[in-house]
């Protein structure tokens, strides 16, 4: 996964709290506005690998989401192997907000 983020973005540093690393600047990359100055663009990348790996994230999302989004989905068999060589996965997300 990767993020891009404007230099002025201060809360871009969560990305770092979640394990995201800075892969690249993108230095004056768009204007800001009308006659307004150059800004820079962070690029931020995360592994799938890191992604399963995340004990703060398996931890995050089981208290938000009650299940732990780090492990890898679990392939579904579709009823016709003939249909395609591709995979489908059970991606169903069961969101419980509490207040």
């Amino acid at each position: 996964s990767t993020t891009f983020v404007a230099a002025y973005n201060y809360p871009f540093d969560r990305n770092s709290s979640l394990e995201f690393k800075q892969e690249g600047v993108l230095r004056e990359h768009f204007r800001a506005g009308q006659g307004q100055k150059f800004i820079d663009v962070y690029q931020n990348g995360f592994l799938v690998s890191e992604f399963r790996a995340s004990k703060r994230l398996s931890r995050l999302s089981n208290r938000i989401f009650g299940r732990d989004i780090t492990v890898a989905p679990v392939p579904v068999k579709s009823g016709n192997e003939n249909k395609s060589s591709s995979q489908e996965y059970d991606l169903q997300v069961k969101f419980d907000v509490k207040y």
